[in-house]
């Protein structure tokens, strides 16, 4: 039994289901691929946080459909997977309305069996910047909105501001590409470069980075201070991202897959 009595491990799930899905679908199996926050973990995942897959199948129908669903249910821990199921063609069709997902896949993930079909996707700077704008615009919403509506609350403030951090520098991942930056740096070196390049407030990023990470107790006061600030640093970055000509270059860095 491992940790708060889970009883499969992610590496224990992600071999069942390598195992489970290469033998129950055959050649309609082009590719198997892990990739999300488990990549680099080896503890159980919580139930709020699945483990992703990328299903690729040859072709999607009725019986390849039956198969992949009986090959699910033979899964040790299925109900810990989340899986994305596809065709190579869905892959290569979706890169304009997906820029960012399939950006941090390319990046970081796991081949377990079959065609890596990630490694080179080819994802257009015109289409990750209009997703990076939208990705932060409704970042930004959605704090305004719930900032109003949580005010007297402070958990649910003080989750709204460390979730929300942590979807900001999500984005600014992806945004880091279009200035010709490696995708996946550390949170520092983003900072660092994103503050220069969108012209942010580089002493506030840090103060609320670092109260992010520190994630200790917050009073009801502080957080009518911090939130407030993170609307700010969203918003002044949704309009630089909004001023980036759509003609930029996007550097692919294939060597930093994960």
């Amino acid at each position: 039994m491992s940790l708060m009595g889970r009883k499969y491990s992610t590496s224990e799930i992600v071999g069942s289901a390598k195992q489970t899905f290469a033998q129950q679908l055959g050649d309609q199996l082009q590719s198997l691929i892990h990739f999300g926050n488990h990549l680099n973990q080896s503890l159980a995942p919580i139930k709020e946080d699945s483990i992703q897959l990328l299903i690729v199948l040859k072709e999607i129908n009725a019986g390849t459909l039956h198969s992949l669903a009986d090959a699910y249910n033979s899964i040790n821990g299925k109900g810990q997977i989340a899986p994305m199921v596809m065709t190579e063609a869905e892959i290569q069709s979706s890169m304009d309305v997906f820029p960012t997902t399939f950006l941090e896949m390319k990046h970081h993930h796991e081949l377990l069996c079959g065609e890596d079909v990630l490694d080179n996707l080819e994802i257009e700077s015109t289409y990750l910047r209009v997703r990076c704008e939208q990705e932060l615009k409704n970042l930004l919403l959605r704090l305004q909105a719930n900032y109003i509506t949580h005010y007297g609350q402070t958990r649910l403030l003080k989750t709204l501001f460390h979730n929300s951090f942590k979807a900001f520098v999500k984005t600014l991942h992806a945004v880091q590409v279009l200035f010709e930056m490696p995708f996946g740096q550390n949170r520092e070196e983003v900072i660092s470069q994103t503050t220069e390049k969108l012209e942010l407030d580089r002493e506030l990023f840090l103060k609320l980075s670092k109260i992010d990470l520190e994630n200790t107790g917050h009073s009801l006061d502080s957080l009518h201070s911090l939130v407030p600030s993170l609307i700010e640093l969203v918003a002044a970055a949704a309009a630089s991202v909004d001023r980036i000509p759509d003609q930029v270059d996007l550097i692919e860095n294939t060597d930093l897959q994960g």
